[in-house]
């Protein structure tokens, strides 16, 4: 069952929701992150697959903000 699975079966309700309420800020930070960047299919089941995602959001938020700077220089001789 896994160190966690153990721990959950011996916690009280209270300590579950704890936990709970934490993982609820990751989660949603994930799902942001993924919609957001195209990814919202991809499934983060392993060590790997974290590395993979991570990669890939730092390549394209490097891409993006590369774009953005590149959109400013343009338009900045035209104000």
């Amino acid at each position: 069952m896994g160190y966690w699975g153990s721990r959950l079966l011996e916690a009280s309700a209270q300590q579950i929701l704890e936990v709970l309420a934490q993982r609820w800020s990751i989660e949603v930070y994930f799902e942001a992150a993924k919609d957001l960047l195209g990814s919202d299919h991809y499934q983060l089941m392993s060590a790997t697959g974290l590395i993979a995602f991570w990669t890939w959001r730092a390549l394209r938020a490097a891409f993006l903000a590369e774009q953005g700077f590149r959109l400013s220089e343009d338009e900045a001789g035209r104000h």
